[in-house]
């Protein structure tokens, strides 16, 4: 039981580089900075335009939320045909996700950002908000 104890607190361990062998774990923050620093060269590979995608996408989420907020049938349909829009273009930018909150009173409100995984023996997801990609705890 030991030697398998042992054996997966082993796997656990990212090496900081340091030398060779080196078993130095990083630490959480070191952790979250290298799978944002991954994050962002992923988003850098992509089409320039993917940029104004992203951000057209996001305003046609916010859009369709503030119109079921408000239950608001023209700013649905205003959203409904900025994502038609968007349908076309679709293919080499990655979207970040997007989810509704609601808040008290039936009102709604959204958020939008990229959920990656992490390193070995750190947090299983990372979140950075779409916009700064900012990591979010």
């Amino acid at each position: 039981m030991a030697a398998l104890l042992l054996t997966l607190t082993g796997c656990s361990s990212v090496t900081d580089g340091s030398g060779a062998g080196a078993r130095t774990p990083l630490s959480a923050d070191t952790a979250t900075a290298t799978v944002q620093q991954r994050l962002q060269q992923q988003l850098a590979a992509e089409p320039a335009w993917c940029n104004v995608y992203r951000s057209d996408y996001v305003a046609a989420f916010a859009l369709n939320v503030r119109g079921l907020s408000e239950d608001n049938a023209t700013m649905q349909t205003q959203a409904d045909a900025a994502f038609a829009e968007l349908a076309q273009d679709d293919g080499d930018c990655r979207l970040p996700q997007c989810i509704i909150e609601p808040l008290q009173e039936g009102k709604l409100t959204y958020w939008c950002g990229y959920r990656e995984d992490g390193l070995a023996g750190q947090e299983v997801n990372v979140w950075f908000a779409w916009d700064t990609l900012a990591p979010v705890r």
